[in-house]
């Protein structure tokens, strides 16, 4: 592993502002970490960002409608922080 890769937090939190109100509850932040392996089977049959709202749905733990109501940035910022895990490193 290189000191780059190991430089990288093994979870990041992403801020909602403002939060987003769903079913009577504010959602302020959601906490992501590496996917399992199903989990990320089960995104990538989705395809495009739809995999990154069903992984911050799934992985975060936010209702799935929280997840779709996300600004389009943090779900971009959402699915930098997991392709990490499946793209690899570059040969030095």
């Amino acid at each position: 592993m290189s000191d780059a890769e190991e430089k990288q937090p093994a979870t990041i939190v992403l801020t909602f502002d403002p939060p987003i109100h769903f079913n009577g509850k504010d959602y302020t932040e959601v906490t992501l970490r590496e996917p399992t392996s199903q989990q990320f089977a089960d995104a990538m049959d989705l395809g495009g960002v739809r995999s990154a709202i069903h992984l911050v749905h799934v992985v975060g733990k936010l209702p799935q409608a929280v997840a779709q109501l996300l600004p389009i940035s943090k779900t971009l910022e959402a699915d930098r922080f997991f392709s990490r895990f499946t793209v690899p490193g570059q040969r030095t």
